[in-house]
């Protein structure tokens, strides 16, 4: 019964000491916490520089997570950064053993001081994520530690579109105070992008190389400041602009050219034309929604589109040429010229029937129904024809009837002169197309 009750009593006096701990280790917690603070503020300024900054220096941490859109018409990139500031104080610090091995201690956004930095070459900055001060034992204080979607401006380039990168650049620089108060301390040389989320478009070039350097400021005086500068160079994937773009336009370019393998006689060889050059035109059109308005750097892209339509618009003039000569009246005479060159054999080389050849198989391919029509006629109106006027009837009958081959003659020339035309411009305009296709891909390629 004894041994029961000491063992009772031992119990029992452990369960109030262990009770008492845990109670009082809750109350130290807030307590830690409300000593630690008091301590800071009475250490740390809010609105003026630590007297005991370290070096006199504020260093800066930055890493770009995402690339969030590229706009080139109006010369804008828009980042998503992970931004640190922060500064070693030794005020600032404790020992862990008096605070209950607390290491650090967040507060809300301007507590403590906060440097006046600011992103020089930022348009609009949004704030996305964390924005408290955290101080460590060891006497850093992060000033701002925050997650940013940045609108910088940044000058492209656009003469390789699609093959093209630019520099854009990230200054960070204070806004009020000068090197006297305080200056910029570079980390790192090199951007670390281990956080870094590929994007479809666009491909950042590594290294990212970061420098700082002073300037003075325009107001005058000896004062300088610190300016922390990323050259970030961005690389364009070119293979969707390939497909939609650049492709299209060859394409048309290229079969711009059955325009003159549609016969002269058929009614839809204008109408094929000006189709080619419509969808020419809406293709070149469409590259104006994508660059800059700009004439410093003029696309080379652009340049080839605007030669290509005037290509394709040159091409609608000389169909509707050909046309016309297909349909030219016999009664229009041919120069002598014009008819060397129609009954040449040269035109044999380009592909290209003799024009006897072509005579000779309409001929034979037509009944013969004109000749004796001709001299059935003639022959009716020369049954009241007194036997001495007979010689010179038979005289009208044979200038009758060259007339007749004459006027047929004449059509069927306009119509092998339209066709030579037809072939000769297609010869040229595949020349011209290889010709510009190799021209522009040695320009871009450089």
């Amino acid at each position: 019964m004894d041994l029961f009750l000491r063992l009772s009593f031992l119990i029992l006096y452990f369960g109030l000491i262990l009770s008492e701990t845990t109670t009082n280790y809750s109350e130290n917690s807030v307590d830690v916490e409300n000593r630690l603070i008091a301590r800071l503020k009475e250490n740390l300024p809010r609105f003026i520089k630590p007297l005991d900054l370290t070096y006199n220096e504020v260093r800066i941490k930055m890493d770009i997570y995402q690339i969030v859109d590229v706009n080139e018409r109006n010369e804008l990139w828009t980042t998503k950064l992970f931004l640190y500031y922060y500064y070693h104080c030794p005020s600032a610090s404790w020992n862990r053993s008096e605070y209950g091995d607390t290491r650090v201690v967040t507060v809300p956004p301007d507590t403590f001081w906060s440097p006046d930095i600011t992103i020089q070459s930022a348009v609009q900055i949004y704030f996305d994520g964390y924005d408290k001060q955290a101080i460590w034992s060891s006497g850093y204080v992060i000033a701002k530690s925050t997650v940013i979607s940045a609108v910088n401006t940044c000058h492209f380039d656009v003469t390789y579109f699609p093959f093209d990168s630019h520099v854009c650049e990230l200054e960070f620089i204070p806004m009020i105070t000068h090197n006297d108060i305080f200056y910029l301390y570079l980390v790192d040389e090199y951007l670390d992008l281990a956080n870094y989320r590929t994007s479809e478009q666009w491909e950042i070039v590594t290294p990212v190389k970061a420098e700082a350097f002073t300037d003075a400021y325009r107001h005058g005086g000896s004062s300088r400041y610190t300016i922390l500068r990323y050259s970030v160079t961005l690389k364009r994937r070119p293979h969707f602009y390939m497909m939609v773009l650049v492709y299209p336009i060859v394409t048309i370019y290229i079969f711009s050219g059955l325009t003159f393998l549609v016969p002269p006689g058929c009614g839809e060889k204008v109408s094929f034309a000006i189709t080619i050059l419509l969808a020419q035109i809406v293709a070149y059109s469409s590259l104006s929604q994508i660059f800059p308005r700009s004439s410093d750097s003029f696309p080379i892209l652009i340049d080839f589109a605007s030669n290509v339509t005037v290509h394709v618009g040159l091409l609608c003039c000389v169909a509707i040429y050909a046309v016309t000569l297909h349909h030219s009246k016999s009664k229009c005479m041919m120069g002598p010229k014009l008819q060397r060159i129609a009954r040449s054999d040269w035109v044999r080389f380009i592909g290209v029937e003799t024009f006897s050849s072509a005579q000779k198989l309409i001929s034979n391919s037509e009944p013969e129904n004109g000749k004796k029509d001709v001299f059935q006629d003639t022959a009716e109106d020369c049954n009241g024809i007194n036997k001495m006027n007979l010689r010179n009837a038979s005289a009208g009958i044979e200038h009758q009837t060259s007339d007749v081959l004459d006027k047929k003659e004449m059509k069927l020339l306009w119509q092998h002169l339209a066709v030579l035309v037809d072939r000769v411009m297609l010869i040229l305009h595949a020349l011209c197309v290889l010709c510009v296709l190799t021209y522009y891909k040695l320009k871009i390629s450089r």
